[in-house]
């Protein structure tokens, strides 16, 4: 976070910053101690994430590209 903050100048809001450390922690735990929260409340929680990645793309990256770069992420 402070990287994408502090040097690529992204904004991050606090409650981003933490729906993305959640859904970190949960996968860490999933990945090494199986399911231990209800699915649903994991699904919630990786919607917010990908709110966040989606504007990230929008708002940082995709503006970015070359003129021929969006047409490989299938935007027109």
């Amino acid at each position: 976070m402070q990287r994408l903050r502090n040097i690529a100048s992204v904004a991050v809001t606090d409650k981003e910053e933490t729906a993305l450390a959640d859904l970190g922690r949960d996968r860490n735990a999933l990945q090494h101690y199986g399911l231990i929260h209800n699915a649903r409340a994991l699904e919630a929680r990786a919607g917010r994430v990908l709110d966040f990645l989606v504007r990230f793309l929008d708002d940082t990256l995709i503006p970015d590209l070359d003129l021929e770069e969006p047409n490989d992420l299938g935007r027109v």
